[in-house]
């Protein structure tokens, strides 16, 4: 299943807003097919963002795997507690609830962590 990152599409927007733009190194959780399902269940890419964050969190949910990151400890589930407040905020701001011009308050630091803590997870998994 192909996958591509080009924030002029809703695909890429969605990409970016839950970090998995890495698909030119052919490590991506989703195809373009299964972003497109998402933003044609939910009509608009916030959401659509929300729903694939749901959707990826169940997959790591299901692994209770202990991972070790500097000075953190946990589990993936952790990050799966990380990947869901970050969808409610998303559907929020779907909804209207965060203005547009209201994202200076919000918290842009969890996508990345985010992204940092799967990567490091991947990484020990092989």
């Amino acid at each position: 299943m192909p996958a591509t990152y080009d924030l002029t599409t809703d695909c890429g927007k969605v990409r970016l807003l839950i970090q998995d733009t890495n698909v030119a190194a052919g490590k991506f959780c989703f195809s373009d097919e299964e972003l497109t399902f998402f933003l044609a269940e939910t009509g608009e890419y916030h959401r659509a963002a929300a729903m694939a964050l749901r959707s990826w969190a169940a997959l790591l949910g299901r692994q209770e795997e202990m991972v070790k990151l500097g000075a953190w400890q946990g589990d993936k589930r952790d990050v799966c507690g990380k990947m869901l407040a970050l969808a409610d905020q998303l559907e929020k701001q779907a909804a209207g609830a965060v203005p547009y011009f209201g994202h200076a308050r919000m918290d842009w630091t969890v996508p990345g962590q985010i992204r940092r803590e799967i990567a490091e997870a991947e990484r020990l998994e092989e």
